[in-house]
């Protein structure tokens, strides 16, 4: 490699990942890189910035202290394909809370994902996937095979594209503990996934609860209501008060004959932070005094801070001008915020027994009935009775907008128009009567009449049957039967 004798040379590797095998020796400058220059008696180096199965071709050049340097020794390159025997490094990792009540993760590179801090083969960073678990229980080791899984754990994502953080929106009830790690899968498809206490992490989710329950409006003073909601955190419960304007308004008629105005007897609201579109949210509403028992609703659009209230009255609420077309069994409002893109909501109630019993209507004759403030006019909407108990009966509603509600009997109309639905049904589907015969009555024949039709017949019989045989037999100049 070097003439005896010289002192201070130094080598120069070049390193060429294109086509063909050896460098031109007048060009090489254009064709190989020049990626490392070594001392003289250092006899070996090591490129450690390659890519996983490519193909490198490599020279070294030797020159001398004056600049001197041969370059035909160019046509004697060596090409090797590099593979990965590396390992990706254990991730580090750090998990806290977020103010939405999420938990976020985030963590720094593998090493030998690093091409550009520490030239490890390993880099392509756009073929380097972290993977994130979690568990309920604490766990040593997880499952060699990639996308398996041992002791109660479970790969909840798969993070890609340089990403480097992760955002656990389900990180379980508040208060408990569950158990993170990050490993990682490189370029090579060689991946990580040893576990020890420096990168298992134990986490309490400390956030509270993101659904407020909320209590009743107070009454309308100065123009003013408010009402408090509270939520439920790990160490104590948190609060907030709303406040919002109203109109002061004159009493209200009260309904079944009642006197004075009608007053909010019960209600409880439910909010989201956030509603994604089409989906189908339900909301178990749990109050005695409220004979809605649950909402289901889906928005056509994504929505923030969404907010349902619902509130049952004494009698029919000041706001509304018309009386419903029937007897009420409980007057409702459900008040909305941000549900603009409203799509459709079912409305589950309960009418108890008694009640049908006490003002003789029968469970079938039930209805939701909606109230249109813009036409004051009431709407029966699409209601059906889903089930009965000893004490209660259930029906789910349809509707497309909150406003106030009226549980209470169908419209005459509305029960006539079913009625005659209904028989038309029964009469489509009955077989088709035959209508009957009436027997008729022989014209009674005269006495005597009788027995001289009787001799008619018997004469014509004997006559007929004699001329039958004279044509057969007896003409003159046949020989017999005449054939036809």
């Amino acid at each position: 490699m070097d003439a005896a004798g010289e002192s201070n040379e130094v080598y120069r590797v070049y390193r060429s990942s294109g086509v063909g095998g050896d460098f031109n020796g007048s060009n090489y400058s254009t064709q190989a890189d020049l990626i490392a220059t070594v001392a003289q008696n250092v006899n070996n180096w090591t490129d450690n910035n390659t890519l996983a199965g490519t193909t490198y071709w490599y020279n070294v050049m030797t020159v001398d202290t004056s600049g001197n340097y041969d370059n035909t020794s160019f046509t004697g390159s060596l090409s090797v394909v590099v593979n990965d025997t590396r390992p990706p490094t254990i991730v580090v990792f750090n998990v806290t809370n977020r103010s939405d009540g999420q938990v976020m993760l985030n963590w720094t590179p593998s090493a030998q994902a690093l091409k550009d801090e520490l030239g490890y083969a390993d880099y392509n960073k756009s073929n380097v996937t972290y993977m994130v678990w979690r568990s309920t229980t604490n766990w040593s080791q997880l499952n060699s095979s990639v996308g398996n899984t041992s002791n109660y754990t479970a790969n909840i994502a798969n993070v890609t594209s340089n990403a480097l953080w992760y955002i656990d929106g389900a990180p379980g009830v508040v208060g408990a503990t569950v158990w993170y790690a990050v490993t990682v899968i490189d370029d090579s498809n060689r991946s990580n996934h040893s576990l020890n206490h420096s990168n298992t992490k134990a986490f309490t989710n400390t956030n509270c609860s993101t659904a407020y329950t909320y209590g009743a409006w107070t009454t309308c003073s100065s123009s003013t209501q408010s009402r408090t909601a509270t939520r439920t955190c790990v160490t104590d419960s948190t609060t907030l008060t709303q406040s919002r304007a109203c109109t002061m308004t004159g009493p209200p008629e009260a309904s079944s004959g009642s006197g004075g105005a009608a007053k909010v007897v019960g209600s409880t609201g439910h909010a989201w932070s956030s509603v994604a579109a089409g989906e189908v949210v339900t909301w178990a509403v749990s109050n005695s005094k409220v004979d809605i028992t649950q909402i289901d609703f889906t928005l056509a659009s994504d929505a923030s801070d969404v907010d349902l209230t619902v509130s049952s009255y004494t009698g029919k609420p000041a706001a509304v001008v018309s009386e419903p077309v029937s007897l009420v069994s409980q007057y409702l409002q459900i008040e909305a915020e941000n549900t603009d893109g409203l799509e459709s909501a079912t409305i589950t109630f309960t009418v108890d027994d008694s009640w049908l019993t006490a003002n003789s209507v029968t469970k079938d004759d039930i209805t939701l009935w909606h109230y249109d403030a813009v036409a004051d006019a009431w709407t029966a909407e699409d209601t059906n009775l889903v089930s009965s108990d000893e004490s209660l009966h259930y029906y789910e509603a349809t509707t497309d907008s909150f406003s106030y509600f009226a549980i209470g009997v169908k419209a005459e109309e509305e029960v006539e128009a079913e009625e005659v639905e209904e028989a038309e049904e029964v009469e489509e589907a009955a077989p088709a009567e035959v209508p009957e015969t009436t027997p008729t009555t022989p014209t009674p024949v005269p006495e005597g009449a009788s027995s001289a039709w009787v001799w008619i017949l018997v004469i014509v019989i004997i006559v007929g049957g004699g001329l039958v045989y004279y044509f057969m037999y007896m003409r003159p100049g046949d020989k017999g039967p005449v054939k036809f």
